[in-house]
């Protein structure tokens, strides 16, 4: 049996997902990672259900399902996003203090007001007309605004979310090679992928006028190609998650010598 790369792709991605859930659960780090847990096990059913429901069901059904699971994935990538800054910035065990409420409260409201700016100006943004053009239509289509608008903005505080790791995790007790680390890394590079092949198809349709057949299967080509790509770069991310999440970070790890700072805060008062 031929099968396309299309196929091969969504197999290989689908066994990744299962694989790097299997490793949370048996290293132990469903405690610390529930939400990411959450968020892999949703974009595995995504996978799942894409694929296997597609031309089963009725076409309104298929996008109602489709887009309720995208604004759930949505939804579990801010708890996502939330569960790595406090595992950064808010361990009592860290080499420095953890971040005061008011801080906390500030880089929040900043984050997010940084990224609504760039979501609004990213675009596009449909017209009320078009909302509501087909009453029967006007819930799904707000579903569908709403969905990938969250997504694309949970995408964006991402990135956002691993250069505040990457500048001041240190500081922190937070290495490359830690796992929060490693999820943030993770899921910038799959929203940076995404953002950008989207745009890139968005261009392309625009501007795209074929005046032939063969034109048309060219610009066809160029864009499944970059949904290609799109894919690849999550399948390296997922991977990534998985060899980083298997080993054990090197600040626990058997046989860590702990740094001055973290000996110092072990050891008991002085005596008055």
């Amino acid at each position: 049996m031929h099968v396309s790369l299309e196929q091969f792709l969504w197999a290989t991605l689908l066994a990744a997902h299962l694989v790097l859930l299997v490793i949370l659960l048996g290293r132990d780090r469903l405690a610390r990672f529930s939400w990411f847990a959450v968020a892999v096990g949703l974009s595995a059913a995504r996978l799942l259900a894409d694929h296997l429901l597609h031309g089963k069901l009725t076409t309104i059904a298929f996008y109602w399902q489709q887009y309720v699971l995208v604004l759930l994935s949505a939804i579990a990538g801010f708890l996502v996003l939330a569960e790595l800054a406090r595992r950064v910035f808010a361990t009592p065990a860290a080499p420095t203090q953890p971040l005061k409420p008011s801080t906390w409260l500030s880089a929040t409201v900043l984050s997010v007001g940084l990224a609504a700016a760039i979501l609004f100006a990213i675009g596009p943004w449909p017209t009320l007309a078009s909302i509501s053009a087909d009453p029967q239509l006007t819930p799904l289509r707000i579903v569908w605004i709403v969905a990938l608008k969250a997504e694309m903005l949970a995408g964006i505080l991402a990135v956002l979310a691993t250069f505040a790791i990457l500048l001041f995790g240190r500081r922190f007790g937070s290495t490359l090679r830690s796992h929060a680390t490693a999820i943030a890394l993770g899921l910038s590079t799959i929203a940076i992928s995404q953002i950008t092949v989207q745009r890139i198809i968005e261009g392309i349709i625009q501007s795209a006028h074929p005046s032939s057949q063969a034109d048309y299967d060219r610009t066809l080509r160029l864009l499944t190609n970059l949904d290609h790509a799109r894919v690849v770069l999550w399948l390296l991310a997922v991977l990534w998650w998985i060899i980083l999440l298997w080993r054990d970070e090197p600040t626990l790890a058997p046989g860590t010598t702990p740094t001055p700072l973290q000996t110092t805060a072990n050891l008991p008062d002085e005596p008055a």
